[in-house]
């Protein structure tokens, strides 16, 4: 419920920030047009001015004819001082208004700047908001596969306390089985905070890992060492004999050696981490933990086991971990080792980008931890 509620939230601001976005391109476009009227109305100024300084002058020149006429000019000569007065008049309040559209102009500046900051700042909300909902999906996601689990532990605690009502005389056993229902509640709620700290933890080292991997693959395109083309191949070339069948392709032997000490470092999180893989949007995998990529031998079942790279694993799963688009992704399943015989399994997965484009995704298999108290599975056994 409470991720539930948190993506809610989530979206919520995703909603606010978008419509923050386009009331900012609304206001901008606004300003825009407060602009072009301003332009228009110190053109209008201008012609304003321009007319003052013509009519003063007619204003100069009536006086001058009026001085030369002598005493039959003299009323003339009055009015053209009110001419040349009301023209310096009208030049001046042209001039005070130029200034104030002036200083407008400025401010009108001033806000275009500030509202092109908001939307800026609104559209990294949009992102980090977005980045936010696929973290709450995959919280959500890793806590779906404790759901039965706790159904059964609530109907267990139901089926106590019906007993315990049933048994109202008997005082001391009520008291032994109340204090059973507080330590079994108090395990279930370690076993659950257990779990959604695990699968955090899983999935940061994935994201960790997928970054390092994004950014080896980066400079090994800058420096040459191998084409965008030859990377993002799909040339898949069977290598002959092999069962389960196996490919080559023009990256296998650069992802061999950019990404095998990544995924052996990672085996070093703990004794529940299985293996560290890198799979392609094909589901491809060409780079397995070197305990899980030996030479194929003669028996399918133990090849099926530990010749684990240069695969298709075009699974649910699989292709997943290759084509997530988000931050990462936690998944549960059953993982098949050959022989009839299968793993319970979780994969946390991270996506590989190489110059913003997808390439696939790195990811890390465990054994629920919380799910096997006291087991210390084979990690040997155990592969994706």
């Amino acid at each position: 419920a409470a991720a539930a509620a948190g993506e809610t939230a989530a979206r919520c601001a995703a909603e606010v920030a978008a419509e923050g976005g386009r009331r900012s391109a609304g206001a901008t476009a606004a300003i825009a047009r407060v602009s072009a009227n301003a332009r228009q109305v110190a053109e209008a100024l201008e012609a304003i001015t321009l007319i003052a300084r013509q009519t003063k002058l007619i204003g100069v020149n009536a006086a001058v004819e009026a001085a030369r006429v002598g005493e039959a000019g003299r009323g003339f000569a009055v009015v053209a001082t009110e001419i040349q007065a009301l023209a310096g008049q009208a030049g001046d309040a042209a001039r005070r208004i130029e200034g104030l559209m002036k200083e407008s102009g400025a401010a009108v500046a001033e806000a275009d700047r500030e509202v092109g900051v908001a939307a800026d700042t609104l559209r990294r909300i949009e992102t980090e908001t977005a980045a936010s909902l696929d973290a709450v999906a995959a919280i959500r996601e890793a806590c779906g596969d404790q759901t039965a689990a706790l159904g059964e532990a609530v109907a267990r605690i139901a089926e106590a306390d019906d007993a315990a009502r049933a048994s109202e005389g008997a005082a001391a056993r009520t008291a032994e089985t109340a204090h059973a229902l507080d330590t079994a509640a108090e395990a279930l709620r370690d076993r659950l905070s257990g779990v959604l700290l695990e699968d955090l933890e899983m999935a940061g080292a994935a994201r960790r890992a997928a970054a390092e991997a994004s950014r080896r693959f980066e400079a090994a395109v800058r420096s040459g060492r191998i084409s965008a083309e030859d990377l993002f191949s799909k040339d898949y070339r069977p290598i002959p004999g092999s069962d389960p069948q196996q490919f080559m392709t023009p990256f296998v032997a650069f992802t061999d050696s950019a990404l095998q000490p990544i995924l052996e470092d990672l085996l070093d999180l703990g004794h529940h981490v299985v293996f560290a893989a890198a799979v392609n949007v094909d589901g491809f995998l060409p780079t397995h933990n070197r305990k899980f990529s030996h030479p194929q031998g003669h028996d399918p079942v133990w090849n099926t086991a530990h010749c684990r790279n240069r695969r298709f694993f075009a699974d649910r799963v699989g292709l997943a971990a290759g084509r997530g688009e988000g931050p990462s992704l936690i998944q549960a399943y059953r993982r098949d080792m050959g022989g009839g015989k299968y793993a319970v399994m979780k994969d946390a997965s991270a996506p590989i980008r190489v110059g913003g484009r997808l390439w696939g995704g790195l990811r890390i298999g465990y054994a629920p931890k919380a799910s096997t108290p006291g087991r210390g599975l084979d990690r040997g056994r155990r592969a994706a």
